[in-house]
């Protein structure tokens, strides 16, 4: 008996693609352009999780009264300069290859504004199937709602159950448990210090990016008609 067709689903900035050096340009063009102090890189990475005003925050405060152009000013820079440096993870630009040539479909769910996440997409050459990309901004709602991954379910023709959804913040998982899928945590994204991978009850954690694709692998092995 045929087993049903399996599907990949991933979150984008600190899961798929590492924006990390992009993201902190804005910021800091920002920045520049308020006489604010830039903050490292480091800092930087751990709000990304929290989009744009996490990143405004992070240098601005809570309450700044700049805080509404800081992040027009971010979103702007970022627009015209979003793949300077942001890369699909090693080996995880392989793993991409390997889905299209086993014809296993994959998209991206992101809360990143969708024309943004496909910018970004386009400029490193990456093509989900069926152009299955679902931003923040796609549907009414965002994660952790689980409608934008249902979504992209549908767009692929794959049922949630047979999804494996993968992200680096609690909101990604709580929005894959309760769209049905098996769900896989990116131990190497962008993770707070308050945030804790162990305590988001995802399937397993993947502390590098090897080793998701190790267990991206495994998933797909449980259905013999995507297995190599």
């Amino acid at each position: 008996m045929t087993q049903p067709r399996p599907a990949v689903l991933f979150d984008l900035d600190g899961t798929l693609v590492d924006t990390a050096e992009d993201l902190a340009a804005a910021l800091w063009a920002a920045c520049d352009r308020f006489g604010r102090e830039r903050p490292p890189l480091a800092a930087a990475r751990t709000a990304i999780g929290d989009g744009g005003p996490g990143l405004v925050r992070l240098a601005f405060g809570e309450n700044a009264p700049e805080h509404a152009d800081a992040l027009a000013h971010l979103l702007n820079y970022y627009a015209n300069n979003i793949a300077e440096h942001s890369r699909v993870y090693a080996p995880l630009d392989q793993l991409l290859d390997a889905l299209d040539a086993r014809e296993v479909p994959w998209g991206v769910v992101t809360n990143k504004r969708v024309g943004l996440a496909r910018s970004l997409l386009d400029d490193i050459g990456v093509v989900p199937t069926r152009d299955c990309i679902i931003g923040g901004d796609s549907l009414e709602v965002a994660k952790p709602h689980p409608a934008p991954l249902l979504h992209a379910a549908a767009i692929l023709e794959v049922a949630a159950e047979h999804c494996v959804y993968i992200g680096d913040h609690s909101r990604d998982i709580d929005a894959g448990k309760a769209a049905g899928m098996r769900c896989i945590a990116a131990g190497y994204g962008y993770i707070s210090a308050e945030e804790d991978p162990t305590q988001w009850g995802a399937e397993a954690i993947a502390p590098t990016p090897a080793e998701l694709a190790t267990h991206i692998e495994q998933f797909l092995t449980q259905h013999s008609g995507a297995a190599a």
